[in-house]
């Protein structure tokens, strides 16, 4: 449903600008497009993030699963 709403992009922004001021609903939103579309950075957002919110275990597990030669350089 997200991605009707929003096209291809345009949510990971929408993301971005809402982690700051609502985390819990970023990290939802994060979660679900590293479901559908797994990335890297998703799951960077998402360990970042969880440790925003003191989810401790939760970032460990996403920094786990982190593929780090696939990050690009920013």
């Amino acid at each position: 449903m997200l991605f009707v709403i929003f096209p291809k992009g345009r949510l990971e922004r929408y993301v971005a600008d809402e982690k700051d001021k609502n985390p819990q609903l970023a990290l939802i939103y994060l979660r679900e497009l590293d479901r559908i579309r797994p990335s890297p950075e998703f799951k960077l957002m998402i360990a970042k993030t969880s440790l925003q919110l003191g989810h401790y275990e939760d970032a460990e597990r996403y920094i786990k699963e982190i593929d780090y030669t696939a990050l690009k350089e920013e």
